[in-house]
């Protein structure tokens, strides 16, 4: 009977050692657009994330470039905002510098817990608008939720969360 109940417990624990992530298209999006890999894009930079009063300093820059990296591993040429932008000031930046898409993801929401030992998971949230860099036009939108797993021996910050379903969500957009 012990053995069996330790059996369980090891089966529970090694089936939540890996984070889950959601991701939903919005608006136009749901169509499934395509970017050709021969295009150029351009990465905004968002504000940092938060949980309540809590900002977390760096969020915005570890979502961009995480999201950079991605889009640099599928398209011609990629770069990233190298500070705080908004819409209307990425589309002009990507404009100037002859880009063909921007995109500007956005930072719903960022929780990192001491998951460890509070067995309180850290939750993303990252919406990732594409729009054409000419038009200003809304090519795709997406949104990924992360959580990272309850029952760890390490506490790994949310960053950690980003790569897979950016990379997961770029080579779905370029074709």
């Amino acid at each position: 009977m012990l053995r069996s109940l330790m059996c369980v417990v090891l089966l529970t624990a090694l089936a939540n050692c890996s984070p889950t992530y959601q991701q939903t298209r919005l608006g136009a999006g749901t169509s499934k657009a395509a970017i050709p890999p021969g295009s150029t894009v351009f990465v905004g930079w968002p504000a940092d994330g938060r949980y309540g009063r809590i900002v977390y300093h760096g969020s915005g820059y570890k979502t961009a470039d995480s999201l950079a990296m991605a889009f640099g591993a599928a398209v011609k040429d990629v770069k990233r905002s190298s500070a705080f932008v908004d819409r209307k000031e990425g589309l002009a930046q990507a404009r100037a510098d002859g880009f063909d898409y921007y995109v500007e993801p956005k930072i719903l929401h960022w929780e990192d817990r001491n998951t460890a030992w509070s067995g309180r998971s850290d939750v993303i949230i990252i919406q990732i608008t594409v729009l054409d860099a000419t038009t200003g036009d809304e090519i795709d939108s997406t949104t990924i939720n992360g959580k990272s797993p309850y029952f760890t021996f390490t506490n790994e910050p949310p960053e950690d969360m980003l790569a897979e379903p950016m990379n997961k969500y770029v080579l779905e957009l370029v074709q």
